[in-house]
């Protein structure tokens, strides 16, 4: 059997307040890139695929 589907639960008082308050701390933190371990692999695959298309 489905599971009715419910409405978005909507933050009020002091949950609203603290979240609010958390975002505009968190929006302007930079992160690093994390390195991908197979980017080249996977950019090689994408070059091959590119070139055999093209044919």
């Amino acid at each position: 059997m489905a599971v009715p589907i419910t409405p978005t639960p909507v933050l009020e008082g002091k949950e609203a307040a603290d979240f609010i308050k958390t975002i505009l701390q968190e929006q302007n933190i930079k992160v690093p890139l994390t390195p991908l371990p197979r980017i080249e692999e996977a950019r090689k695959k994408i070059r091959e695929n590119a070139n055999t298309r093209q044919e």
